[in-house]
């Protein structure tokens, strides 16, 4: 009724496991349009929701491309999902934020409802736990669920005031949890990256037209052997330990920066061999950083992700997307918990200066995980990150 009020046209697409559900919601459709009207289509089918949007685990084995395809038509294709009443019954709720995700378009809303609320679920498992394998999410819970999805959290209701039949004011359980999908998602393990800046390929700032710094491949092909090829984003400090008064301006200081990992596949003939990590610098001013950083040692802390490594027709829709990285880097760090990372220990103790003097000279950083004093890295699970920073319990 508020979409004929609005003259929109509305596509809905119901999925439900049971036939008997699925039937009776075709009914109820036509139902709906018979009494309504508009010029809506309906679409039910009977299926499991994350198959029917990722396709089924054995097909993307096997590479069966019709089944494929069909998931495929619904990718980034709604304005809207919405899970109601059946959260708590999906046994792996990540694959289920996955899918709905997928499903949405950039800015679209995923909504999880129930019209009896939290408690009621929750009784629903301790009676069955088969049947209902899970509670619905706290506020703390959903932001978890969606900080490793491209989601942003944007309403959470467990219970509302509304007038009765007796226009006296009752207080009702119900729940509503409400995200956006975004062009970014949290990391689940924050990535600390230190080693000497390289001269790359010859096709860093001054070709593209940011300033840009690789990392050699040769010193950090263990780190980088399980990471996902893509765009990622973060924070970036380039030390100067001497730190002497002429030093080049930029050093010691946080820049944001949007990193890619892989191969450049768009530089036809020029592809890397290895995977390599390629960080570009976001600066509010091209005075931010002097001269170029090349043999100079950079740390980088990779919180973020923004898209999968792609090979572009030409190099100016290269460069429209990483402008396009740029700016999407630059709002989400500026959101939290990304921009309580820049306060990670490992970016700040090359900054703790008084005149000129480092606070704490000493051991340099190794991580955990490989590598020497010269390059090294470590591995952290992401949560732990932001709690160990000083804002951290707040981000979360």
């Amino acid at each position: 009724e508020a979409a004929n009020q609005a003259n929109m046209e509305l596509e809905i697409c119901g999925v439900d496991l049971s036939t008997r559900m699925s039937k009776f919601a075709k009914i109820r459709s036509e139902l709906a349009m018979d009494e309504k009207g508009g010029r809506h289509s309906f679409e039910i089918q009977t299926a499991d929701f994350v198959e029917f949007i990722l396709g089924k685990e054995e097909d993307n084995e096997t590479d069966d491309d019709d089944n494929n395809n069909n998931a495929e038509e619904h990718h980034d294709h709604y304005d809207a999902v919405v899970i109601n009443a059946c959260f708590g019954n999906f046994y792996n709720q990540d694959d289920l934020m996955k899918a709905a995700t997928k499903a949405l378009k950039l800015d679209g809303v995923l909504a999880i409802t129930h019209p009896l609320g939290a408690d009621f679920v929750r009784k629903l498992n301790e009676d069955n736990p088969d049947m209902v394998p899970h509670h619905l999410p706290s506020i703390l819970d959903f932001r978890s669920m969606a900080r490793s999805h491209p989601l942003t959290v944007v309403d959470f209701v467990e219970d509302i005031d509304l007038l009765d039949a007796d226009k006296n004011a009752k207080n009702y359980k119900i729940y509503y949890a409400c995200a956006k999908k975004s062009p970014h998602s949290c990391l689940k393990q924050l990535i600390r990256i230190r080693g000497p800046v390289d001269q790359g390929y010859g096709r860093g700032g001054k070709k593209l037209g940011f300033p840009t710094a690789n990392l050699p491949s040769s010193l950090f092909a263990d780190a980088l052997e399980h990471v996902q090829t893509g765009v990622y984003f973060g924070w970036a400090v380039i030390e100067d330990r001497e730190c002497q008064p002429n030093t080049k301006k930029g050093r010691n200081t946080f820049h944001k920066a949007v990193v890619n990992v892989g191969y450049s596949p768009t530089f036809d003939g020029q592809e890397n061999k290895e995977k390599i990590v390629e960080a570009h610098l976001i600066l509010n001013d091209s005075d931010d950083i002097k001269g170029d950083f090349y043999n100079e040692t950079m740390r980088l802390a990779l919180s973020g992700f923004l898209r999968p490594e792609m090979k572009f027709p030409s190099f100016p829709d290269l460069i429209a997307a990483i402008n396009n990285d740029l700016n999407n880097a630059k709002d989400a760090l500026a959101l939290q918990p990304f921009a309580s990372l820049r306060t990670d220990t490992f970016l700040t103790d090359p900054c703790r200066r008084i005149d000129n003097t480092m606070v704490e000279d000493g051991v340099l950083w190794v991580g955990n995980d490989g590598g020497d004093e010269e390059a090294s890295w470590e591995f952290q699970d992401i949560e732990d990150a932001i709690s160990d920073t000083p804002l951290g319990r707040w981000a979360m």
